[in-house]
């Protein structure tokens, strides 16, 4: 790119907010008349967002469920066809690399194995979706809960059920990794340890790399086996350092009788997880905080409402995560919730209404890029799938990324400028000019809302 030398020369007087953001309903297509769900959501661009779930028809006496796929292309969402029967399957999960790159999880039935679920993996290739390789579990079931891409290999998790002889639990938890050509489990340890009513799940999963990763979820104990007649969930929550799994025994459990994790999210050494607990006055949200050395749980009472639900968590930076769930009302009604830490404190965050109510959401998540979704359902007057995106409106001039105009942004603008970055071209004309350095003035002059 032709550039010309400039030397900018300014005094910034006041600092102007940089952006404005606000959670924005993005209508997904319900599947005619049927009730609707959106359990994940993930992306490789603003234009290539996948969200799967599932659609049920409760007119008696079918009541079949079927896997719900959509696709947003930066303008509307879209239902995506897919070969699964119309009945007996759901997805939970899903992993976007790219446009003819995509995975999908959750479970279905296979009539040879009988009537246990099993685990469900899918591929999308660019053009049509198609069922992989799965864990066939000839000896119970299973399902894929969440599933995650860490350095190129492919993880999927969630809970597989046996019927070992007594006193063997009945749910193990499942964590496996794609090779190419089949799965290759690395089974985490128990934390109920004994009865077939006992169980251990998967819900959720983040990483930063194949020696960090981090499964949540929730163990289930009978109570004939614990001598704690009041033992019923507790939250399950390992770590993988790239050769063994660890329980860890040390996150804050407020209710040991009842306490459920969903999600987790790590960035750099800090990790959220979140859930709910049960006290026996409702639910209360869940929200625990690992710094690297120190388990911390949140005070989330000043939280509105009747009790809430978290059920997903994201972070794109340690001072910038976002939990997602649900709040109840007296008549036990759910309301929308986001919460958002800026690296001080949790705040509630306003949510754009939609065309119905009772909005919840069971997951949030970044997409490439750093934009944020949050999905879920809602009544319309069925339910149907629910999508909110954190719409920003983003100032060019804030070019050091601080969130305000100072005088530091014509530095960072006379930086990429000396370096003949396209990132200074402010005028669009292919060249950097003076008028680049006019059109930037203009920019800043012009704040941000």
């Amino acid at each position: 790119m032709h550039r010309t030398a400039l030397t900018v020369v300014v005094a910034a007087s006041s600092a102007a907010l940089a952006q404005d953001c606000q959670w924005q309903h993005v209508p997904a297509v319900p599947e005619g008349d049927f009730s609707s769900v959106f359990e994940d959501v993930a992306g490789s661009s603003p234009t290539n967002i996948w969200a799967v779930g599932s659609t049920t028809n409760f007119a008696f006496p079918s009541l079949d469920t079927r896997a719900l796929i959509e696709r947003y292309d930066g303008e509307q969402w879209s239902i995506v066809p897919h070969p699964l029967d119309p009945d007996n399957n759901a997805l939970d999960a899903i992993v976007v690399v790219s446009e003819n790159e995509v995975y999908a999880f959750g479970d279905h039935r296979i009539p040879s194995l009988g009537t246990s679920a099993q685990p469900l993996f899918m591929i999308w290739d660019g053009s049509e979706w198609e069922v992989g390789p799965g864990i066939t579990i000839t000896i119970g079931g299973g399902i894929f809960h969440d599933a995650i891409m860490i350095d190129g290999e492919l993880w999927a998790f969630g809970r597989r059920t046996r019927t070992d002889p007594p006193p063997a639990p009945g749910g193990y938890p499942l964590a496996a990794r794609w090779d190419g050509s089949r799965w290759i489990e690395t089974p985490p340890p128990l934390k109920a340890l004994h009865g077939q009513d006992s169980f251990n799940t998967i819900f959720g999963v983040d990483a930063t790399s194949a020696d960090d990763i981090w499964a949540v979820g929730t163990a289930h104990q009978q109570a004939r086996f614990t001598g704690d007649p009041d033992a019923f969930y507790t939250h399950y929550i390992t770590h993988y350092d790239g050769s063994t799994w660890r329980i860890i025994n040390d996150a804050p459990n407020p209710t040991p009788q009842f306490t459920s994790i969903s999600d987790v999210a790590v960035s750099g050494s800090d990790v959220w997880v979140v859930g709910y607990h049960s006290p026996g006055t409702g639910n209360e949200a869940y929200l625990a905080h690992f710094d690297g050395t120190t388990w911390t749980l949140e005070d989330l009472s000043w939280l509105p409402g009747s009790g809430a639900i978290l059920r997903g968590v994201t972070a794109r930076a340690p001072d910038d995560v976002y939990a997602a769930g649900l709040i109840s009302d007296g008549g036990g009604f759910p309301s929308p919730l986001i919460l958002h830490f800026d690296g001080a404190s949790w705040t509630q965050m306003p949510v754009g209404p939609t065309d119905g109510e009772n909005e919840q959401y069971f997951a949030i998540s970044t997409i490439e890029g750093g934009d944020l979704w949050a999905v879920g359902n809602y009544f319309t007057p069925h339910d149907a799938p629910l999508s909110h995106r954190l719409a920003c409106d983003t100032c060019r001039a804030d070019l050091d990324g601080d969130g305000e105009l100072t005088l530091f942004d014509f530095l960072a603008f006379q930086n990429l400028f000396d370096a003949g970055s396209s990132e200074a071209d402010f005028d669009g004309d292919g060249s950097l000019t003076l008028f680049d350095f006019l059109a930037f003035q203009n920019d800043f002059d012009a704040g941000c809302s």
